[in-house]
């Protein structure tokens, strides 16, 4: 006890000095150590301090990352040790800890239990709660401020009185009115509720109760209001917290008070590439367009529900950027200008893609939208308000194809003029209601559309636009295209990829060539290069990034069973056809992987692609490692003319090209896969033992095996030789002959070939 002393705070240590140190008092004073030095909070904090304050490596070297393994370890394990059980929820709490203020922090502290280790739920619960109390103060001396200031004393002379006395006069008025919104004791505009819900709830909730939308008080309406200000943003005759955002269109005053008729009609510029064009109207009419909720699958397999509007006016179909990524959507480059009403450009385009529709109440696709525009934004919030709840009491009883067509919600794609009558009916029912939109059955289900009255004035969109291709950009791709090739010359490194090549390939018994991958730093091995190459023993550990990854895809595959099943399809064929093995062997790298799926004439088809990018915790993924070799692919071009001198053709595909290349023994290592048929099984390591799609050296491989067969076994086959050099584009042959007799020989050497 006594060693101990020397390390104490003041305050702990006059404790122990005033406190006769004899054995009845030695629990006593151990007892105080203990809740002085066993502060989890405090020491938990200080090991995260260590962690924040670790000064970044600027160079490797072995001290450096000894030391970096050292403290973060240390620190770590001590902090699980102290009984941390949600470490990433209390390192939150640290940072959200260290940003606010020290009264509420000591008053934070003070509210939990001694000893009890925060998180940063704990923080914000409680942070919220003060601002509640705030909030209430805040009002509360506001009151009592004003209703000092009525107290008011006057001194009047009183007629016949003596002089120097004096009258007064007290008036009192009514305490504040309750907040429409949260009934507690301040107005609406300072309602700290109020202010944090979106614009359109506060439209909804002025409306539905009947308050004025310039001053937000009841008994009148925006019309009779006397109020002189105007929105703050758009100097519009409303509130500014009812200002819509969204729409850029600054409301003429004038429109309302002079004319309930007149129509301002503006064409607002992109701001922000915002597609919108908008005209705002006084009459009390609301068009609602068309909205529908599909589902469109990701490049992994999953689908997803996007919402969709309707607009037979716009000449072409788009999708926004941000829907488009997070469905990882192909894309391909666009070569035109979108343009809208008058002819005014709007948003750039930034590609076009190509997707399937499923309909929510069909599993098949209903059609493929190709040529669909990406676009960064497509319109604002749609319907632009809540519409009434007599509209949606009315199409109760029908299967409509947006659920939520009359609450305001994002616009994910815009269904065109191109795609449109893909979703109509032969004879489409239509139900008409006076004063109410219409109801049109659709292949998606029923849609509501049309024009509601007796509705709150808001802006209108046209969403019209139309695609004209870019000159400068179609001359261009014109003299691409009449442009002769240029061949690049061969890099030293694609000249020693070749050197290795031609020094390890190998051919099994069966006849199937066997490659070693190209690693960087061996190919380079006897040059003198500049060049900080990454060996392969640079790869850190990956399987622990390949079994969440795999733990992730099962995730989303238990959400399909019809893809579940055809990917544990695809794995099983993998490991009967002997392209992967199970091993106990060390792997050296752990290749993740997922499904791509496409749909053809209602059918998918699922193919399962590794991602050799993958980083290991070395930061360097297997790709880094390896050169990709020379390019060998014939230009697609020149196929598809030399196919055109001949009169009989004929298209042939190598069927499973890639994995009928085997991979050496050695280098089997570093393509380790983690795979399981069911989340109860244990997980198992395998090899795979082919070139596998998603190595970048696999295109190089693969292509300079097929050119090396033909220069071992092309004599054997006049017909067929050279074939496999020029009229072959990556797996696809395109082939032909003037004769029946010689194409149907040719056919028969090249098969004999292969």
């Amino acid at each position: 006890l006594i060693n101990k002393v020397t390390h104490m705070s003041c305050n702990i240590l006059i404790f122990i000095i005033v406190t006769p140190l004899t054995a009845d008092n030695y629990v006593i004073a151990w007892d105080a150590l203990k809740q002085s030095f066993e502060n989890q909070q405090l020491i938990a904090s200080a090991h995260i301090d260590k962690l924040f304050s670790f000064v970044p490596l600027k160079k490797e070297s072995l001290s450096s990352l000894s030391s970096f393994v050292h403290v973060f370890t240390d620190n770590v394990s001590a902090i699980k040790a102290l009984g941390v059980q949600d470490m990433a929820g209390f390192i939150l709490f640290h940072i959200g800890a260290r940003v606010i203020d020290t009264e509420t922090r000591r008053l934070f502290e003070a509210s939990i239990e001694q000893n009890e280790v925060p998180s940063l739920d704990m923080l914000l619960k409680f942070v919220e709660k003060r601002c509640k109390i705030l909030e209430n103060v805040g009002t509360l001396v506001g009151i009592n401020e004003k209703q000092d200031n009525i107290f008011k004393g006057s001194s009047k002379k009183t007629k016949g009185g003596p002089p120097g006395k004096t009258s007064l006069t007290i008036s009192t008025s009514s305490t504040a009115s309750k907040c429409p919104f949260c009934q507690h004791e301040h107005q609406i505009h300072r309602c700290f509720s109020f202010k944090h819900k979106p614009v359109t709830v506060r439209r909804k909730f002025v409306s539905d109760n009947s308050l004025c939308f310039i001053c937000l008080k009841s008994g009148h309406n925006a019309s009779s209001c006397t109020a002189v200000f105007t929105c703050k943003k758009c100097e519009g005759r409303h509130n500014t917290l009812l200002h819509l955002e969204s729409f850029g269109v600054k409301n003429n005053s004038e429109v309302t008070q002079k004319e309930n008729t007149n129509v301002q009609a503006t064409t607002s510029k992109p701001v922000g590439n915002n597609t919108v064009f908008a005209g705002t109207i006084s009459t009390q009419t609301t068009v609602v367009l068309g909205t529908a909720v599909i589902r469109i699958q990701d490049n992994t397999g999953v689908m997803h529900q996007i919402r969709i509007l309707l607009d037979s006016g716009s000449q072409v179909s788009a999708i926004t950027a941000d829907c488009a990524n997070r469905l990882g959507l192909k894309r391909s480059k666009s070569h035109v200008e979108v343009v809208g009403l008058s002819q005014q450009p709007v948003s750039k385009v930034k590609g076009v893609t190509q997707c399937d529709f499923f309909p929510l109440q069909s599993e098949q696709p209903l059609f493929k939208a190709n040529n669909v525009i990406i676009l960064s934004q497509i319109t604002g919030l749609m319907p632009t308000c809540s519409l009434p709840v007599t509209v949606r009491k009315r199409y109760q009883h029908l299967v409509l194809a947006d659920p939520e067509f009359d609450r305001p919600g994002t616009v994910d794609m815009l269904i065109g003029g191109d795609l449109y009558p893909m979703i109509l009916q032969p004879k489409a029912d239509i139900i008409h209601t006076p004063g109410l939109p219409s109801a049109m059955h659709t292949n998606l289900g029923w849609i509501i559309v049309g024009s509601l009255k007796d509705s709150t004035s808001l802006p209108l969109m046209s969403l019209t636009i139309s695609t004209v291709p870019v000159m400068n950009e179609t001359l261009q791709q014109f003299w691409r295209i009449e442009e002769p090739i240029v061949h690049t010359q061969s890099t030293t490194e694609d000249e020693r990829c070749e050197e290795w090549f031609c020094k390890t390939v190998s051919r099994d018994t069966s006849g199937r060539f066997c490659v070693a991958l190209p690693f960087r730093s061996t190919i380079n091995a006897q040059c003198n290069t500049e060049q900080d190459l990454i060996t392969p023993s640079g790869l850190g550990s990956s399987r622990t990034m390949a079994l969440n990854r795999l733990l992730n895809i099962e995730r989303r595959l238990a959400k399909d069973p019809e893809l579940y099943s055809a990917y544990r399809c695809f794995m099983d064929e993998y490991l009967s056809l002997c392209h992967m093995r199970a091993t106990d062997k060390q792997g050296k790298y752990f290749i993740p992987h997922h499904a791509v799926v496409k749909w053809e004439n209602g059918k998918m088809k699922i193919r399962v692609v590794f991602d050799a990018s993958a980083k290991s915790s070395s930061g360097f993924s297997l790709n880094d490692c390896l050169a990709t070799g020379p390019k060998l692919q014939s230009d697609i071009t020149d196929i598809l003319l030399r196919s055109r001198f001949y009169k009989y053709l004929f298209i042939a595909d190598i069927e499973k090209m890639y994995r009928q290349i085997r991979v050496n023994d050695a280098d089997c290592a570093y393509q380790h896969i983690l795979w399981r048929n069911s989340p109860n099984e244990e997980v198992k390591e395998y090899e795979l033992c082919t070139i596998t799609y998603g190595v970048n050296a696999a295109p190089y491989l693969a292509i300079r095996c097929l050119h090396q067969l033909d220069s071992d076994c092309g004599t054997e086959f006049p017909l067929a030789k050279n074939l496999l050099v020029t009229s072959t584009y990556v797996d696809d042959i395109v082939a032909g002959a003037d004769t029946e007799r010689d194409v149907l020989e040719l056919q028969r050497q090249l098969i004999s070939l292969l």
